[in-house]
């Protein structure tokens, strides 16, 4: 970690440009080609978007060997990684409903085995940032495919749907499709 002062200066300096309406993403890149290191920038940028330090190194040790994959020059894609996955994100404050839709989301997860690394980390970024809606179409759709004859799956899935406002076509479509499984087992 460098000294406290340098730390502070690159936070401080990733918010201004956060408020001057540059993406975390592009924000990353800046500070990266500007020779900081790279867990160190990740995390100013992240503080700087409104997580806290302790949360912001938390959720970069789900990337661990990241940067050693990388070579000079590809700073671009860490970055695009990182915004992908939802790393610049703090967590969402939940309203009650809110919070209801989330608890019927976890209490889908405990009716499967596992979910596969890859795809937990992006479904726990949807959680923790609060887009629950997303969380569930992707549920639906890749553990529905997985979990296809799991009666408990889709029962928790159905009362999950039952949360989201279906204004979107493919919420409601997702939500009659849990409808339809329930009902078939």
């Amino acid at each position: 970690m460098p000294p406290e002062s340098a730390y502070q200066q690159w936070v401080g300096s990733a918010g201004q440009r956060l408020a001057a309406g540059d993406s975390a993403r592009d924000v990353l890149v800046g500070l990266l080609r500007n020779g900081v290191d790279p867990d160190t920038a990740a995390v100013a940028v992240c503080v700087a978007a409104g997580s806290t330090h302790v949360e912001a190194v938390r959720r970069l040790r789900e990337f661990d060997g990241l940067w050693d994959m990388l070579e000079a020059g590809e700073e671009d894609i860490a970055a695009d990684l990182l915004d992908s996955h939802r790393y610049f994100e703090r967590n969402a404050a939940l309203d009650s409903h809110q919070q209801t839709t989330l608890a019927n989301l976890q209490a889908v997860l405990k009716t499967i085995p596992g979910v596969p690394s890859g795809y937990a980390v992006t479904l726990y970024n949807q959680l923790r940032a609060g887009h629950l809606t997303e969380a569930f179409l992707s549920l639906e759709r890749v553990d529905g495919q997985r979990w296809a004859d799991n009666a408990h799956f889709w029962t928790a899935m159905h009362r999950a749907g039952q949360t989201l406002t279906p204004d979107r076509d493919d919420v409601t479509q997702a939500q009659m499709r849990c409808q339809e499984r329930v009902a078939r087992s």
